[in-house]
Order: structure tokens, then C-alpha cells, then sequence
């Protein structure tokens, strides 16, 4: 009895109730062994064994219910696993695109230098900048940052990168394409990509004439530049204001400046402390002290410096021009 109890068990995966006489404790442990749900000893009181087995089933349906869901759970986490790998995957391309689009060198185009310090973080990244050799004369630079940590913004940081085309070119002829005209253009692309959610775009666009050091530039809701002159007047931010771009149909002053042998200037994103806002003058502060050394390690150790700072360090970039000779004291 104990055998087949069990194969019943085993087979129908219902409960098992056991009835064993009062005078029989053997019998009683049979049961338990042949695995019951319950053991009841004769004689049963009226209804007895109906009141059990209704309790029974409904236990048993809500363990089957229970085994159901976790089931389902487990293979919902398992969906999830491969979609994060997926994810992951994807952004690891992402970025290997992104690296794709930013110069190996920087060029020099008369008496402009150029350095960039650029530090990842794990994940999406917005952040994008490029120098073009416009001609002879003139080169272009940028930097900007797509907001958000998701692929969209890595995929839109690529389609800004390549959208940029600083001149106009008409037969033999050309153009070069001012700053706020260039920024508008890109805003209308951005709005005219139909996405559900308008992206948030910062960017700093300029043109320098590498001979005679005039410099003009846009902004689009983007951290100002900041200047680093020759002389020891404390560094400043040459202020833009303009909106982001995504929207469509965003104006964009454009400003002009003025380069002296020896000065520089720094673009820079956010996403370390100093960079807010409310904390720029710790920026300046640390770029005076660094202000004498050659411009690749002034970007170096100013990012270390702010990164030494900063409790949750994100993606961030140092884009830097200077104007004649380097400073090297």
C-alpha cells in the first residue's frame, strides 16, 4: 500500500490523505512515509474528511500557482539576462564607433595646436568633438555632448560628428559656414529625424583663422569656453547663451575673440565637479595653477584634479586650442 501510495503521488501530483486505525501507530507512519499530506485516524468525525480534502486542493492549487509564477519569473529573468548582454553588446559597438570618429592626431594648421583629454566611463557615452582643416587658413572645432546614457545618445553623438561639414562647396568655389549657421543647421536635422522624444544636445562650435588668431563660435547650451591668457589675470569664461539643440528652430548668437600668442582656450563637458554652474570658478582656479604647462598635460592634470574630486565621476571631455608658441615654463 505504502508503494503504490506513493507512485500515486509521484504520478497525479494531487494530495494524499492517509486513514490508518487508532490502534495502529505503524500504520500511521506508513503514511507519512508513503508521503500524505495528512495522516487521519478512524473513525472520522461527519464531514471530517470532505473539510481536509477541500483545504488540501485549495493548498495544493496555490502551490501550483506559486511554482507557476516562479517558473514564469525565472524565465522572464532569463529573457532579461540575454537582453542586458544584448544591451551591453550594443554599447560596446556604440563606442567602438564613436572611437572610430575622433581624430587620432590633431592637426596644426599655422600657428594653432590643439590637445584633447578624454575619459570614459562604463556604458553609453554622449560625449563627441573633432578639429577639420577647413583650408589653408582656418580650422573648426568642436564639442559636444548628447544627454542621456542610453544608445540613442551614442547614435546621435555619431550622426551629429558627421553632420558637421564646415564649408559650402559651390563648383571651384566655397564657402565657410559661420557658427550660428551651422548649429541651426544641425538643430533642423535633429528635429527632423521624427524622434518620440526631442534630443538634448549641448555644443560648442568655432572657427579659428590660425593667422591671424580671430576666433568665432557658437554656443547651444553648452559649458562656456574658458580662456587662458598670456598674462596672469585669473582665467575667464567667455559667457554664450543659446538653446539646446533638438528642438528645430533655436537661434544661435555667435561671438567673436580675439587670440594673442600664447593664449589658450578650453572646452570642456560636464560630468565632474568644477563643472557645474555653481562651481566653475574651482575649474578656473584649477587651470591657473596648471596654466604653464604644455597643453597636453594641463589637461591631464586638470581632469585628474577634478576627477579627484568628483564622488561619482562621469563621461568627460577637455578639447584645448592654443595660439602660437607653448607655454613651457
Amino acid at each position: 500500500a505504502q508503494r503504490c501510495a506513493a507512485r500515486w503521488v509521484e504520478k497525479f501530483r494531487r494530495p494524499l490523505v492517509w486513514l490508518a486505525e487508532a490502534l495502529d501507530p505503524a500504520a500511521r507512519i506508513a503514511g507519512w512515509q508513503a508521503g500524505a499530506e495528512a495522516v487521519l485516524v478512524l473513525p472520522l468525525a461527519p464531514g471530517e474528511l470532505a473539510i481536509l480534502a477541500t483545504r488540501l486542493m485549495h493548498q495544493h492549487d496555490e502551490r501550483q500557482r506559486l511554482q507557476a509564477r516562479a517558473e514564469e519569473a525565472g524565465q522572464i529573468n532569463q529573457t532579461l539576462i540575454h537582453l542586458y548582454g544584448q544591451i551591453d553588446a550594443d554599447f560596446r559597438i556604440a563606442r567602438r564607433i564613436q572611437r572610430s570618429c575622433r581624430p587620432s592626431t590633431m592637426p596644426e594648421v599655422g600657428d594653432a595646436r590643439f590637445a584633447v583629454w578624454h575619459r570614459e566611463r562604463i556604458g553609453s557615452a554622449g560625449d563627441f568633438y573633432h578639429v577639420l582643416r577647413v583650408d589653408e587658413t582656418h580650422v573648426a572645432f568642436f564639442l559636444g555632448d548628447v544627454l542621456g546614457k542610453s544608445l540613442t545618445a551614442s547614435m546621435l553623438a555619431v550622426f551629429l560628428h558627421q553632420s558637421v561639414q564646415p564649408k559650402d562647396i559651390q563648383g571651384q568655389s566655397y564657402r565657410i559656414v559661420p557658427p550660428n549657421e551651422l548649429l541651426h543647421r544641425l538643430d533642423r536635422q535633429l528635429a527632423n529625424l521624427g524622434l518620440a522624444e526631442p534630443p538634448m544636445v549641448q555644443l560648442t562650435y568655432a572657427i579659428l583663422n590660425t593667422v591671424s588668431g580671430n576666433l568665432q563660435y557658437s554656443c547651444a547650451g553648452h559649458t562656456p569656453p574658458l580662456w587662458l591668457g598670456t598674462s596672469e589675470e585669473q582665467p575667464r569664461f567667455l559667457r554664450l547663451p543659446g538653446p539646446l539643440l533638438g528642438t528645430g528652430d533655436g537661434k544661435f548668437p555667435r561671438a567673436e575673440h580675439q587670440f594673442q600668442k600664447g593664449d589658450r582656450m578650453l572646452l570642456f563637458t560636464d560630468g565632474l565637479y568644477g563643472t557645474a554652474p555653481h562651481q566653475w570658478d574651482q575649474l578656473a582656479g584649477l587651470a591657473r595653477q596648471h596654466r604653464h604647462r604644455p597643453l597636453p598635460t594641463l589637461l591631464e592634470r586638470l581632469t585628474n584634479d577634478l576627477v579627484a574630486q568628483t564622488t561619482d565621476p562621469d563621461d568627460f571631455t577637455l578639447l584645448a586650442v592654443e595660439f602660437g608658441s607653448a607655454m613651457t615654463s
